[in-house]
């Protein structure tokens, strides 16, 4: 604006150098983000038998349920700017364009969370009664309203901590990452363990504590984040991830039909008996067993890959040299293919058996039989996710759309198909 010298921002850390290659680097902050996760499913599988001790299948069931809102609505307000977050903020020379990156896009996508909040909010009788009740508002109940409410006003929460999250893994940042996800999760596996077992309050509990642990999150972590890049909005700077993202958008519904559309479809396909008072039916029952064997099966995912994906795209963004980049995307995914691979394999073989070990209550041991097919899907699964990456450096997102596309519809097609005859496997066929 006609000034003869920059204006002065406050600094962060300079971006990180390029990787240059460093297996040895990968390795090392690979390592110290899988701590977050394993200690997640360690506890995760120590508390399965605690869990189902206080929830029935059917409450197991709505939460499974509740999880399709808490995935969906970042989705749709489009979390996938943080993947373009960090492609962008390599990509920028200047260290103002890098903080107006972070800061953009955080300020951005935590406005865009809460308006979609809000007007989900204002139709919370027809989504809730569409997710809980068939559509069928007579059936809808203050409970289950309730539970609407906790889930969405989570959204924003959650995606503005992930906000911040990414922040320290594009600085490489990784102890302090896993130092922040670790505290986080204890505190919200205490308020669940309280709600649970001192207050008695079950489903109400375990949401509730999901949103105070998110909120906390959002109130240390991005706030600093903010307050170190300097809240603010670059139109200039944020334009380029829109249309990086815009694919994407699209891409994330598909994979969110992908991993939890056989839910919703069990509970509109699945037997329509009522349990108990009535507010319950058989289907919320098949939720909650098929969920606790999905559970299972889905242990190893963020423990090896989703861990391994948080330094693998920064690592692979970060490379200048488009041969040194294709070199050892080959090199290294194909390695991380094979250790993918010996992980999974046992939890295939032995589901039923890990199953038998964790159900807790007898009602759950149905869930062994879908363990190993949802197992195997992850493996194949896991080969997708670290060959995409070489779309995403080079832009080209496009066709991930139809890819995605087409895979939703086959998924979508043989639930319709296998759920009547096989029941909860053919849910898991399905995603298979």
């Amino acid at each position: 604006r006609g000034l003869t010298t920059a204006p002065q921002f406050p600094t962060a850390s300079p971006a990180p150098p390029p990787a240059t290659g460093s297996v040895r680097t990968l390795l090392r902050h690979s390592t110290v983000y899988s701590l977050v996760p394993l200690v997640q499913r360690v506890l995760g599988i120590a508390l399965i038998p605690v869990y189902t001790s206080k929830l029935y299948t059917h409450e197991n069931g709505l939460l499974e349920l509740t999880d399709l809102l808490l995935l969906l609505l970042p989705q749709l307000v489009g979390s996938n700017l943080l993947g373009a977050m960090t492609r962008f903020f390599y990509e920028s020379a200047d260290e103002r364009d890098r903080l107006a990156v972070i800061s953009s896009t955080t300020i951005i996508l935590g406005a865009l969370a809460w308006l979609v909040t809000g007007l989900a909010l204002v139709f919370e009788d027809f989504l809730a009664a569409f997710l809980f009740s068939r559509s069928d508002l007579s059936r809808l109940t203050a409970d289950h309203l309730l539970y609407f409410r906790l889930a969405i006003l989570t959204v924003p929460f959650s995606l503005t901590t992930r906000a911040g999250v990414q922040y320290l893994q594009i600085h490489h940042k990784s102890v302090a990452s896993a130092a922040f996800q670790l505290a986080k999760m204890l505190i919200e596996v205490g308020l669940k363990l309280w709600f649970l077992f001192g207050l008695e309050w079950g489903v109400k509990g375990f949401l509730l504590s999901l949103l105070l642990g998110e909120a906390l999150g959002t109130l240390t972590l991005t706030t600093w984040v903010l307050a170190k890049v300097r809240p603010r909005v670059v139109w200039r700077v944020f334009s380029p991830l829109i249309g990086y993202t815009l694919p994407l958008i699209p891409v994330g519904l598909c994979q969110l039909g992908l991993h939890q559309l056989d839910r919703l479809l069990l509970k509109y396909l699945g037997p329509d008996i009522p349990l108990d008072d009535g507010t319950e039916t058989l289907a919320d029952s098949w939720i909650g067993i098929y969920g606790l064997g999905y559970k299972i099966a889905f242990l190893l995912h963020t423990a090896v890959l989703t861990s391994f994906m948080q330094i693998w795209q920064p690592w692979v963004f970060s490379m200048r040299e488009s041969r040194e980049r294709a070199e050892s995307s080959v090199r290294i995914g194909t390695w991380a293919l094979l250790a993918l691979a010996s992980m999974y394999v046992p939890a295939i073989l032995f589901g039923r058996q890990a199953v038998d070990l964790l159900a807790g209550q007898e009602e759950y041991r149905a869930a062994w039989r879908v363990a190993p097919w949802v197992a195997l899907a992850y493996l194949f699964y896991g080969a997708y996710s670290i060959s995409q990456v070489t779309v995403f450096v080079t832009k080209r997102t496009w066709p991930l759309v139809w890819i995605n596309l087409f895979a939703l519809l086959v998924n979508v097609v043989l639930n319709f198909v296998l759920i009547p005859r096989l029941e909860l496997v053919g849910a898991a066929l399905a995603t298979l």
